[in-house]
C-alpha cells in the first residue's frame, strides 16, 4: 500500500485525516472525494473477512415509511444490472459472508461482506449501481411490490392493501415490545424526525405516493449525502480508483447540510398511552408494560455510550440490580429491563417493567425515582461496578458480534459519530473509552452523577403505559374493511378499471422471468474458484475416565467450557421441571453465595456462566437432550470459575422460596418473550414435534408446551412450594451424575491441563448412579393440522416432514435443493407475489425437512405454493439451467466464518451426532457435484412432503377461522 499523506489527492480522492487505531490492530484513512462530496472511510488490517458499505442520512418526515420502501426497492434492478431482484441473485451465487440492507431511524445502509476478493467487487458493484442508478424511475411496479397497492382482481372484488413492506411493519408493529418502543420514541421525540417510524406504520404507509417515493430517492441518495465505508486486507488504491471512475466521477458534489433536528427540551414529564391486543379478558390481567424513559446526551460522545452501556447493566440487569430488586420487591411486576438506544443522535434510556398493572404506574414512577435518589446519595456497591466492568472488559478482549464480521460491526459503531459530523476514528479506539469510563467509576461519582444530572435533573424523559385491550385486533381488522369498502365506493368506473389494468400489470410483471441475457449481467465466481476441501475443525478426544472432547484453538487466553449433562433418566413427569432447573440454577442462592452476590461472582470472574436445553438429533426417532453449563472464563480465572461452577452445581438452595418464585415467574415472561418474538421458530418446533422425536422433545422443553408448564408451575408455586421444591430436588438428582457427564472445552494447548486439574475435582464430586436407566417417553407421533390462534396481524405457515418416511436419506446435493427452491420457488410465489417478509425452506441431516413462511397476509395460498413445488421443481428441471450459482449458495451456508465460542459449539454438536471429517467432505463432495439429475430425484419427495399434510400456522384470529377447513385443531397460541 502506498503511503497516504493528508491532503493529497488519489483517485479523486483527498485524504482528510489519518490514525492508527491500535484497539482493532487497524489503520484508518478518512477521505473525500472532491468532485462529487461522497466521504469514505477505509479500515485497514489483515483481516481476510473484507467489508464495503454505502449508507445515507435518511431522516424520515412522516410514518409512511419511505426510508424502508426504498432500501427495499432500489435492490430490485439497476442500470448494469436490470434483473427484477440482483440482491436475490447474489444470495443465491455468492460466497458472501454478509449480504443485507438496514432502515434505521436516520440512515439507510447497504452492507456486504465476503473473504473472496473478486466476489466482494462484484457485490460491490451491484450494490453502488442499485443505490445510484434503481429502475424505480421507469418501473411503478417496484413501488408497488415492496411498498403498497391496492389489490383488485376483478370489478367485483372485494379492494384490500398488499405490499412486503406494509405487511412485514403489520407484522413488525404488532407484537407488545414493538408498540412499546414506538410509543417511547414518540413520546420523546414528538416533533421531530425519531418521533417517526422509519419503517412505516400500516396505517400511515399508504398515504405514500410514487412520486413522494422516488422525490426521497432523488434528495437523498447523491454521492453528498453518502457514507462509504471499507474494511480488511485489499488493495485500497484499486478500490479508490475503480470507485472514482465507475461511479462518483459521474456527479458533482452537491450541498447537503442535513442536521438531525433536535427536539425542543420538555418543561415536564411526559405522560403517553397506547394499547396492544389480546384475545381475551385473561390475558389483560397484570400484563401491561410501564417504561421510564430519558433522552441523556448525543452519541457523538463514545465515552458516554460505554457509561450507559455499563450502568444499564447495573442497574437493571441481575439479581443484583438496585433498581431491578426495588422493582420487583415492590411486587408492582414480574420482570424488569433496560433498553438503551445508542442509534439514534439524541440516546434513549430506557426502564421496563412487564406483566404489570396500569394502576401502578405512580407506584413505578416513585419506586424508580426514589431509588435512584438513594443511589445518588448513598452510591453504587463498588463491588457491583468492578464485577460489572470486568464482564465489559472481557467482551472487549473477545471481540464476538455472533453473525455478523467483525468489521461491520466497528462500521456500524463509527456511524454514531460519523453520521453527525464526527470523526469515525475515535469510536473505534475502545480501549481507550473503556478506561476512561473504568477509571472515573472506580475513584469517582461518575455513574452517581451521571444519574443525578441526567435523569433526576432532566425534565426530557417520558413514562409510557402500553396494555393489553381485548378485541382491538378484530376493530382494527373490522375498521379497515369498512374502510376499504368506503374507498372503493368512492372510485369511478374508470377509477376501478385502472386498479383493476395495474393489479394485471403488476402481476405480469413479477410472473415473467428475467431473460438468460439480463441475469448473465450479474457476475458470478466459477465453480473451480472455490475451495474443494470441508474446513475440518482440530478436534481430539480426551482418554480419562469421563468423555472429554477438546478443541485447540487459538483464543486470546479464553477457556470455553461445556459440562452436558444427559436428561435421559429423568422420569417423564418432571421433564419439564428439568427444564425450569435452567432457569432456576445459576441464579439462585447457594450456599456461598446469596441472591445478590452470586451474579456480582459470575461477573467478577468469568464472561458469563448460564444453563442451556441442548437436543442433537440424528433421526426421526433418535436423540439426545442435555442440560448443559456453559461457562467462558479467563486462564488466569479458572480456579475462580470452577469454584463457582461447583456451587452452583453442588450447593444451590432451593428453600429460598421468595427468590425461586422470582426466578418462575421471570422465566414464564422470558418464554412469552420468545413466542411473541420468534413465532415462526416456535413453530418449526411445533410442526416438526408432530412427526420427529427431537424435535418433540426440544417442544416439550422450550416451546409452547413448556410455556403453559410455567404457567402452571407459578401457580403450583403460591399454592404449596414445597411439592415443587421437592419435584426439583428430585429431578436434579437424576441428572448431574458421573453416568450422565460429557465435557467439552475449547481453549489453547497451554490451558488444557488446567482445565483438566479443576475437572478431575468437580468430577469426582459428582453423584455416582449407574443403576439409573433411560427413560422410554410415551410421545405419540402423529401428524396434525395446527391452527394456533394469536392477536399477531400476519401469519406464520409451517409444513414439516421427514426424510425417513418417505425413504430419503440427507445428501449435500439438498442443500442445493434448498438454495434452489428459496431462491427462485419461494421468494418469488410467497414473498414477491404473495406479499409475506419471508419464506425458506431446510433440509437437515437428522432428516427433518420444514417450510416455512414470515410475516405472510395469506394462509391457504402459502399453502397452495408449497403444494405446487414438485411441479415447479420438475419445469426448473427441464430448463437445462445452469446450477453454478445455486452450488455457490449452497456452499456460501456452510462456510461462513465463525467465532471460536460457536465453532465449540460445532465440534460438540458434530461430537454427538457422529459427523466426522469424512461426512462433512462428502457432503461438500456432493454440493460440489449436484447435477439437474439430481435435483429430479427429488420431486418425488416434495410431492410426498406436501401430501403428508403436517402444518402448522400461527397468526390472526379472524384469519385463521377463516381457514377453518385446513386445520383439525384450532388452539390458542399463548
Amino acid at each position: 500500500m502506498i503511503d497516504f499523506q493528508i491532503g493529497q489527492q488519489y483517485y479523486g480522492f483527498c485524504l482528510k485525516e489519518y490514525s492508527n487505531i491500535d484497539d482493532i490492530h487497524s489503520k484508518g484513512y478518512l477521505f473525500e472525494h472532491i468532485q462529487s462530496g461522497a466521504r469514505l472511510f477505509y479500515v485497514n488490517n489483515k483481516d481476510d473477512n473484507k467489508v464495503f458499505f454505502i449508507a445515507f442520512k435518511t431522516p424520515p418526515e412522516d410514518n409512511c415509511g419511505v426510508p424502508h420502501i426504498l432500501e427495499h426497492s432500489v435492490l430490485c434492478g439497476s442500470r448494469k444490472y436490470q434483473a427484477k431482484d440482483p440482491f436475490n441473485e447474489l444470495a443465491k451465487g455468492s460466497l458472501n459472508t454478509y449480504l443485507n440492507a438496514l432502515t434505521y431511524a436516520d440512515k439507510t445502509m447497504y452492507p456486504i461482506a465476503s473473504r473472496n476478493q473478486k466476489d466482494f467487487m462484484n457485490m460491490m458493484d451491484v450494490y453502488l449501481d442499485s443505490v445510484f442508478y434503481p429502475r424505480i424511475y421507469e418501473n411503478k411496479e417496484i413501488f408497488m411490490q415492496e411498498g403498497w397497492h391496492y389489490v383488485l382482481e376483478n370489478k367485483e372484488a372485494p379492494l384490500t392493501i398488499k405490499g412486503i413492506v406494509y405487511n412485514e411493519m403489520k407484522g413488525a408493529l404488532s407484537d407488545p415490545e414493538s408498540i412499546l418502543n414506538n410509543a417511547i420514541s414518540r413520546s420523546l421525540f414528538p416533533k421531530t424526525t425519531y418521533g417517526f417510524e422509519s419503517g412505516g406504520n400500516p396505517d400511515d404507509i399508504p398515504n405514500l405516493t410514487y412520486e413522494s417515493f422516488l422525490n426521497f430517492h432523488r434528495k437523498y441518495y447523491h454521492p453528498s449525502n453518502s457514507y462509504i465505508y471499507l474494511y480488511g486486507n485489499m488493495e485500497i488504491e484499486k478500490q479508490l480508483k475503480w470507485i472514482d471512475e465507475e461511479y462518483l466521477s459521474k456527479f458533482q458534489k452537491k450541498d447537503f447540510d442535513l442536521q438531525i433536528p433536535l427536539e425542543d427540551d420538555f418543561s415536564s414529564m411526559v405522560f403517553l398511552e397506547d394499547t396492544f391486543s389480546v384475545n381475551t379478558k385473561k390475558d389483560s390481567i397484570r400484563n401491561t408494560f410501564l417504561s421510564y424513559n430519558v433522552r441523556i446526551g448525543k452519541s457523538t460522545n463514545p465515552t458516554l455510550i460505554f457509561a450507559w452501556d455499563i450502568l444499564s447493566y447495573i442497574l437493571l440487569e441481575t439479581n443484583a440490580s438496585p433498581l431491578k430488586k426495588a422493582l420487583i420487591d415492590a411486587g408492582i411486576a414480574d420482570e424488569t429491563e433496560c433498553w438503551f438506544d445508542s442509534s439514534s443522535y439524541d440516546m434513549v434510556f430506557s426502564i421496563i417493567t412487564k406483566k404489570s398493572e396500569k394502576e401502578n404506574v405512580s407506584a413505578f414512577q416513585n419506586i424508580v425515582e426514589k431509588t435512584l435518589s438513594n443511589i445518588v446519595k448513598n452510591g453504587i456497591d463498588k463491588k457491583l461496578i468492578k464485577a460489572t466492568l470486568n464482564r465489559w472488559e472481557f467482551y472487549l478482549k473477545e471481540e464476538h458480534f455472533g453473525s455478523r464480521p467483525k468489521g461491520l460491526t466497528y462500521g456500524m459503531k463509527l456511524m454514531k459519530s460519523w453520521l453527525h459530523g464526527k470523526s469515525p476514528i475515535e469510536p473505534l479506539c475502545h480501549w481507550n473509552h473503556f478506561q476512561e469510563v473504568k477509571t472515573l467509576a472506580l475513584t469517582t461519582n461518575y455513574f452517581e452523577n451521571l444519574i443525578e444530572t441526567l435523569i433526576l435533573q432532566n425534565n426530557n424523559k417520558s413514562i409510557v403505559i402500553v396494555s393489553p385491550k381485548n378485541g382491538k385486533q378484530d376493530y382494527i381488522e373490522q375498521k379497515f374493511l369498512k374502510e376499504m369498502k368506503r374507498i372503493k365506493n368512492s372510485l369511478s368506473e374508470s377509477q376501478i378499471e385502472q386498479l383493476v389494468l395495474e393489479n394485471r400489470l403488476l402481476k405480469e410483471y413479477q410472473s415473467t422471468p428475467d431473460s438468460k441475457e439480463v441475469i448473465n449481467q450479474i457476475p458470478f465466481l466459477q465453480i473451480n474458484e472455490i475451495n474443494k476441501n470441508a474446513e475440518i475443525l482440530p478436534t481430539q478426544k480426551v482418554q480419562e475416565e469421563y468423555q472429554m472432547i477438546f478443541t485447540p484453538l487459538d483464543t486470546n487466553g479464553i477457556i470455553y467450557s461445556q459440562l452436558l449433562f444427559n436428561t435421559s433418566c429423568v422420569p417423564e413427569n418432571l421433564l419439564h421441571y428439568a427444564s425450569l432447573l435452567v432457569h432456576i440454577v445459576g441464579k439462585l442462592d447457594t450456599m456461598q453465595y446469596n441472591f445478590e452476590q452470586l451474579p456480582l461472582e459470575i461477573n467478577f470472574y468469568t464472561g458469563g456462566i448460564n444453563l442451556s436445553n441442548d437436543i442433537y438429533s440424528t433421526s426421526k426417532q433418535n436423540y439426545n437432550s442435555f442440560i448443559t453449563i456453559n461457562g467462558k472464563f479467563l486462564k488466569k480465572n479458572i480456579k475462580k470459575a470452577f469454584n463457582i461452577i461447583k456451587t452452583i452445581l453442588f450447593e444451590t438452595n432451593f428453600n429460598q422460596k421468595e427468590n425461586l418464585i422470582k426466578l418462575i415467574k421471570s422465566a414464564k415472561v422470558t418464554s412469552e418473550n420468545y413466542l411473541q418474538n420468534a413465532p415462526h421458530l416456535v413453530g418449526i418446533s411445533r410442526s416438526m414435534g408432530h412427526i420427529a422425536m427431537g424435535a418433540r422433545m426440544k417442544e416439550e422443553v422450550s416451546g409452547i408446551t413448556f410455556y403453559h408448564f410455567l404457567i402452571k408451575a407459578e401457580q403450583e408455586a403460591e399454592r404449596n412450594i414445597d411439592i415443587l421444591i421437592s419435584k426439583l430436588k428430585e429431578v436434579y438428582s437424576y441428572i448431574f451424575t458421573k453416568q450422565n457427564i460429557i465435557i467439552a472445552v475449547t481453549c489453547e494447548e497451554s490451558s488444557l491441563h488446567h482445565y483438566k486439574r479443576e475437572i478431575k475435582q468437580l468430577y469426582d464430586m459428582l453423584l455416582d448412579k449407574p443403576s439409573l436407566k433411560k427413560q422410554n417417553y410415551q410421545f405419540s407421533l402423529q401428524n396434525k393440522q395446527e391452527g394456533l390462534i394469536s392477536s399477531f396481524k400476519v401469519q406464520y405457515n409451517i409444513q414439516s416432514g421427514n426424510l425417513e418416511d418417505y425413504g430419503y436419506s440427507y445428501s449435500g446435493k439438498l442443500a442445493v435443493l434448498k438454495t434452489i427452491l428459496d431462491l427462485e420457488y419461494l421468494w418469488n410465489s410467497v414473498r414477491v407475489q404473495g406479499g409475506a417478509y419471508g419464506c425458506y425452506c431446510r433440509f437437515l441431516r437428522n432428516g427433518n425437512a420444514y417450510f416455512y413462511s414470515y410475516r405472510d397476509p395469506n394462509i391457504q395460498k402459502t399453502y397452495n405454493t408449497y403444494e405446487k413445488m414438485a411441479v415447479f421443481l420438475e419445469k426448473f428441471c427441464n430448463t437445462n439451467v445452469d446450477l453454478r450459482k445455486y452450488i455457490l449458495g449452497a456452499i456460501n451456508a456452510i462456510d461462513k466464518p465463525l467465532g471460536n465460542e460457536e465453532k465449540s459449539n460445532l465440534v460438540i454438536a458434530r461430537y454427538l451426532t457422529g459427523i466426522t471429517p469424512e461426512m462433512q467432505q462428502k457432503e461438500r463432495n456432493e454440493i460440489l457435484t449436484t447435477t439437474i439429475d439430481d435435483m429430479r430425484k427429488y420431486i418425488l419427495l416434495l410431492e410426498k412432503i406436501m401430501n403428508q399434510q403436517n402444518i402448522c400456522t400461527i397468526g390472526n384470529n379472524e384469519v385463521i377461522c377463516k381457514n377453518k377447513e385446513l386445520f383439525s385443531e384450532i388452539l390458542p397460541y399463548i
